[in-house]
């Protein structure tokens, strides 16, 4: 069976073998060689089978065959009552079209077509090496300042920079071919035509020619394998080093490419194809107005107490040579800003650089203010999970000018050290943190639970689910709880005026959506973004007598006791999550109770210590098995846990 170029697609229609078994685990004993042969050829195509039941009532076997590369294209898949006299069963299912976005090459987005792994920046050195910043600078603003060496860069990397040229299709591996056996094969096929043409296809010759045409093609596959598979052994071993180039490639290996969307309109039900946005610009006016829908704005009445530090930081110190480092740390294979100035660029000029972005970062922070150019972020939407049709199951990244992000970097260095050196930082938060990882965090969580059963005690362990939080941080209570941890002065009027004068446009294909002014949340894919964050769910555990770890938004409270229903051990559970609940709702945070989950490690096969918690006057769910950052936890005395990426 010889496979072609795939790029992905559907297929509908009947199938004369019968493939039982496609999408249903059977014994291998019951699959037939043909059988075998589509199935591994839908499975190398990256096909999903979306018709489950046979639709044939006589032998039970699925002769109906609805193919996707992409599992949300089709819904809907219903199997009615057969014909009369007829024992096929028609198929009914619902196909949801998309238009693919295009890219068009407009004067503005001139710089995104650069191929700045060619640029000339020893000419854009020299230029810039040109002009005296302190005159330049005299009298202008953050935002003048930013204008002019912003309006500067992007004309000189005009010229400087040339335009990308069309990209190359060839596999990467294919310069390492055996220019001989490419050149064999050639000949040879050469050889065999004229042969033909002489003395016909019948020939000995021409069988001869032919038969030294096979061997040739054979030899340069095997050496095209050898290249691949070399190839391949050099991306493992460096993908420690260079992830991206790595998983740039097995994106690429994939047949199936998920795509954002089609999405359904203001949160109308699915099953109405009329109803669904597949227009660039109509989904990113979808994507604007559900991201921007959950933000909260009223007033927090009564929050919990905030944590109190009797040191103070109002200001953050800085040269021009810090500058300079954090610009030549920059990756240059990062994604540039909405201000088209990429970081190879910066990486290469960062000694001429350095001094007039220094500037500008002095004069933003002794102002307290971002400039304006910095407040609008470009968000992309992420897909996490569920349907690809519901706009709130994708997370809002946010593109942002890498000047910026270089100066959060100073900022968010010069916080964390004050807030480390004052022991502020809670030490159950394993998230966003500098050397802390996710391992650290299981490995010390289960070890405990481990420990405790194996000395006879029950343990509760309850997984809590947070509602968007990273979204839903009230930026008033937030400035409180900044104030109170000893942040003030000029510092904390630049982290307000870094929270409260955003906006943000949703960015699909070349489409942008309209400007929607950001009201509460700390900005995703920003540098000092997730500190904000873990400052402000800091103090969530201040009140709790249970044990309690946290990594990011992930929370987990644990307590091990005797089992015995005798015990206080179930009041005291119950007022720790209700002491959470009202802490979190106090700050404009609130739990998913649906998604959290209580797992009871116990001994013995009496029956489990059953004692129904409540968050929020809903019952929690009791499960054999949950995933637990990314890794599936499973009740020790029923199997063992297995880690699931």
């Amino acid at each position: 069976m010889q496979l072609q170029p795939w790029e992905g697609g559907d297929i509908a229609g009947g199938l004369q073998p019968t493939i039982h078994s496609l999408g249903i685990p059977i014994p291998d004993a019951q699959i037939t060689h043909i059988d075998a042969q589509y199935l591994d050829l839908f499975t190398t195509l990256g096909l999903q089978q979306h018709v489950l039941s046979p639709t044939f009532v006589s032998s039970g076997n699925i002769l109906d065959l609805v193919l996707t590369s992409e599992r949300d294209r089709v819904t809907n898949v219903t199997i009615s009552p057969p014909f009369p006299k007829c024992g096929h069963t028609p198929v009914h299912f619902m196909y949801v079209f998309q238009s693919s976005p295009k890219q068009y090459n407009s004067p503005a987005n001139d710089l995104a077509t650069r191929d700045w792994a060619r640029g000339s920046y020893g000419a854009v050195n020299r230029s810039l090496s040109m002009y005296d910043w302190d005159l330049e600078f005299m009298y202008l603003d953050p935002d003048q300042m930013l204008h002019k060496l912003t309006h500067l860069l992007q004309d000189l990397c005009t010229r400087h920079v040339p335009a990308r040229g069309p990209k190359e299709r060839s596999p990467p591996w294919h310069k390492n071919i055996s220019r001989n056996l490419q050149r064999w094969k050639k000949v040879a096929w050469s050889q065999y035509i004229e042969v033909r043409r002489t003395h016909g296809r019948r020939s000995v010759n021409a069988a001869q020619k032919l038969f030294t045409f096979h061997e040739a093609n054979m030899a340069l596959r095997r050496d095209v394998l050898a290249c691949q598979v070399a190839y391949e052994s050099h991306l493992i071993d460096q993908r420690s080093t260079r992830p991206k180039l790595f998983h740039a490639y097995i994106r690429n290996k994939k047949t199936a490419r998920p795509t954002i969307g089609p999405l359904k309109m203001n949160d109308v039900l699915v099953d109405d194809p009329t109803l669904m946005a597949d227009d660039p610009t109509l989904m990113a006016d979808q994507f604007v107005s559900a991201f921007a829908s959950v933000f909260i704005t009223e007033h927090l009445p009564n929050p919990f107490p905030h944590q109190m530090c009797p040191e103070t930081i109002s200001t953050v110190v800085f040269f021009p040579s810090d500058v300079k480092t954090q610009l030549l740390s920059l990756k240059t294979d990062s994604a540039m800003g909405p201000d088209n100035l990429h970081p190879r660029m910066l990486k290469k000029c960062a000694s001429q650089l350095a001094y007039p972005l220094y500037l500008i970062f002095r004069s933003s922070l002794s102002l307290g203010y971002v400039p304006a150019k910095w407040m609008v972020s470009h968000v992309t939407p992420i897909y996490k999970k569920g349907s690809r049709c519901d706009p709130l199951n994708y997370r809002p990244i946010s593109l942002t000018p890498i000047p910026c992000k270089s100066l959060e970097r100073l900022v968010t260095k010069a916080l964390f050290g004050f807030l480390q050196d004052n022991l502020i930082l809670d030490d159950s938060q394993y998230g966003l943190r500098a050397e802390r990882a996710v391992s650290d965090q299981l490995i010390l969580t289960y070890n405990l639970v481990t420990l405790w059963y194996d000395q006879g005690s029950t343990v509760d362990l309850f997984l809590f689910d947070f509602v968007k939080a990273f979204d839903r941080v009230h930026h008033q209570t937030l400035l409180d709880k900044l104030q109170s941890v000893g942040i003030s002065g000029n510092l904390l009027q630049w982290i307000k005026s870094f929270l409260l004068d955003r906006s943000m446009r949703v960015s699909v294909g070349d489409s942008l959506s309209n400007n929607v002014p950001i009201t509460s949340g700390v900005p995703q894919g920003s540098v000092l973004g997730p500190l904000l964050f873990l400052i402000y769910v800091n103090y969530i555990g201040s009140s709790l007598t249970c044990k309690y770890m946290m990594f990011a938004d992930d929370l987990k409270l644990f307590l091990h006791h005797p089992g015995d229903p005798s015990s206080p051990a179930s009041a005291i559970l119950q007022f720790n999550i209700d002491t959470l609940a009202a802490t979190a709702s106090s700050w404009g945070l609130k739990f998913a109770p649906g998604k959290c989950v209580h797992l009871c490690f116990r001994r013995g096969l009496g029956g489990p210590f059953n004692h129904e918690y409540y968050l929020d006057g809903i019952a929690l769910n009791q499960a054999s098995s949950h995933k637990d950052l990314g890794v599936m936890r499973a009740l020790i005395e029923n199997t063992p846990p297995q880690v699931c990426h």
